[in-house]
């Protein structure tokens, strides 16, 4: 396990890293983090704890967006859902899949996401996906969850 001094070195030299690519750092205040967490009943693991509090929520990159915490609930797709259309223990419901997982090429739904409507997407995100959130926007349809 590292040292306190050495994540502290580690990200001092990413947010030098992303300023020398003109990335706006807004980092956010931890009374927000525990507000967040309160509402969702969650508390967020400690390295993206200190990356939205220390160096940035939400990035724009030239290839990724790292999504803001206010706009982690969401399905890839875009579609935001509200803490009213989500079950109260969304994230708190453990992820089921043990292994590397594409929700592109499960078994259900049947056809690939990107062949059916968003709507039911969404549907099947929200039954299949309990326990991420969305932390990274690649494009295209791609996107990094965070397990919680």
């Amino acid at each position: 396990m590292k040292e306190e001094w050495q994540i502290s070195e580690e990200i001092g030299a990413l947010k030098h890293r992303l300023a020398a690519l003109n990335c706006v750092l807004k980092p956010l205040a931890e009374d927000r983090v525990l507000k967040w967490g309160r509402q969702w009943g969650v508390t967020l693991p400690p390295s993206y704890r200190r990356f939205i509090t220390e160096v940035a929520d939400g990035l724009s990159m030239p290839r990724a967006t790292v999504v803001p915490l206010e706009q982690a609930m969401a399905t890839p797709r875009g579609n935001s859902w509200i803490p009213s259309q989500l079950p109260p223990d969304f994230l708190q419901k453990p992820f089921l899949p043990e292994n590397d997982y594409n929700p592109d090429f499960a078994e259900e739904p049947k056809e690939t996401a990107w062949q059916i409507s968003d709507e039911d997407y969404a549907l099947w995100w929200l039954q299949q996906l309990h326990g991420t959130m969305i932390i990274c926007d690649h494009g295209n349809d791609l996107s990094t969850f965070l397990i919680v």
